[in-house]
């Protein structure tokens, strides 16, 4: 298994020389290069966690291969099937729970949800964003459309299945309260969206039991409306509650060539 991390949600995953992109997003910060649609390049389909702008918006920009197919939540392919540069794309809308084959690869979408952002982490974004409405406002005001342009819609995360070896991915740190979620070997989490994002993950990594961890969405890639997040708070949690449960730390577009033993 392959996985090659792009900032923010955006992966590619190769399993068995099939590669599947995830919620790929062009940066809003030069410092840190999005995907491209060279990245894309050869990929068999796209899937997509939620609507939000740094998870789906990019696609239309970023797919040149018109005929892969783009799997997302029902409400986000409604949703983006009004906006006439989606119209041309190859939309399947998924329900939770479904199932679907792509060369090979058994792919489920499970029920999850979005973090809620606390008054804490509110409060800081807060007094990072009133300076650059002052100084800078065009890409502040950018980012605020894009996010209301982009509704959220419902979350899903996705199991991508081939034989023994499999990978669970959230697009967001929530997990539906109702939900069984399976044991992957590599569990993706996101590490973006509260004050204690860390205590978040560890509950979802004791709740899902995976073999791997791999946390993304943890980088600075739209600010002032993002932040940095120090990923060792978390690496450290887990090895004091689940010492046998390896973690991986991504560096963005280095390809990880990830075995479990």
């Amino acid at each position: 298994m392959k996985i090659t991390w792009y900032g923010t949600a955006s992966l590619i995953v190769e399993i068995d020389g099939c590669r599947i992109a995830l919620d790929p997003y062009i940066s809003r910060n030069p410092r840190l290069p999005g995907v491209d649609p060279h990245d894309l390049a050869g990929v068999k389909a796209v899937l997509v966690t939620h609507g939000h702008f740094d998870h789906a918006a990019d696609i239309p920009s970023l797919l040149n291969d018109l005929s892969v197919p783009v799997y997302a939540p029902a409400e986000t392919v409604e949703a983006l099937s009004s906006r006439p540069c989606f119209t041309y794309l190859n939309l399947h809308g998924v329900e939770a729970g479904e199932v679907f084959e792509v060369e090979g690869l058994r792919i489920t979408s499970y029920p999850a949800c979005h973090v809620k952002f606390d008054p804490p982490l509110i409060l800081r974004t807060l007094l990072r964003v009133l300076p650059e409405l002052i100084l800078r406002p065009r890409p502040l005001f950018k980012i605020i459309s894009d996010y209301f342009k982009y509704p959220q819609g419902r979350i899903c995360a996705w199991e991508i299945k081939s034989g023994s070896k499999s990978i669970l991915i959230f697009g967001s740190m929530g997990l539906d309260p109702e939900q069984n979620y399976p044991s992957p070997d590599v569990l993706v989490l996101p590490l973006q969206g509260h004050s204690s994002i860390e205590k978040l993950a560890l509950e979802a990594a004791m709740r899902i039991k995976p073999s791997i961890i791999m946390p993304h969405h943890f980088d600075d890639s739209f600010p002032p409306i993002s932040s940095h997040v120090d990923i060792s708070v978390f690496a450290d949690m887990l090895k004091s509650k689940m010492p046998g449960v390896e973690v991986i730390i991504p560096c963005h577009r280095k390809e990880m060539d990830i075995r479990n033993n």
